[in-house]
């Protein structure tokens, strides 16, 4: 699946991907083992859009995104 957005948390060491109708969530720790293939934390469903663009609050507690659906998505971590 195609990456259009990336967010890093400093705090939770989480990285957080969005592409057409996906959010996913991965452990940073885990996207540098070379042993397997790093399998995501969690995986968002927003089949009405393609996200183009997310951003962490400065508390990272919330995650925003937007994309071609022309509205915005608040995300509670």
């Amino acid at each position: 699946k195609k990456v259009y957005a990336v967010a890093i948390s400093s705090s939770t060491h989480h990285v957080y991907t969005c592409g057409h109708g996906y959010i996913k969530v991965w452990d940073e720790s885990a996207l540098h083992a070379l042993s397997k293939a790093p399998q995501a934390q969690l995986d968002l469903q927003d089949h009405q859009n393609c996200v183009l663009a997310c951003k962490l609050f400065p508390d990272e507690q919330c995650l925003i995104t937007g994309g071609l659906s022309r509205s915005l998505t608040l995300w509670d971590l």
